[in-house]
């Protein structure tokens, strides 16, 4: 998947004790593993993924409705940033 693809959604995969993630983007039926790590870099400027972080969600799925321009900014690169 190339960084300019248009994603459809973005998982936040937790682990048991919701400290560490894996971050999986898909776009067209095609998911892939993005990124691993700590959970507070990917939710510290998302106030509701942190919010069902702190709900002991199991995952936490991103995705934007039916917005204007959403294919030029919901990218796979800008989740990579």
């Amino acid at each position: 998947m190339k960084s300019d693809t248009p994603l459809d959604y973005a998982v936040l995969q937790l682990s048991p004790k919701r400290s560490r993630c894996d971050l999986f983007v898909s776009s067209g039926g095609n998911t892939e593993k993005l990124a691993s790590g700590s959970v507070k870099p990917f939710v510290v400027h998302l106030k509701v993924a942190e919010e069902q972080v702190a709900l002991a969600a199991e995952l936490v799925k991103l995705e934007v409705g039916r917005c204007k321009n959403v294919k030029t900014w919901f990218t796979k690169g800008t989740l990579e940033r």
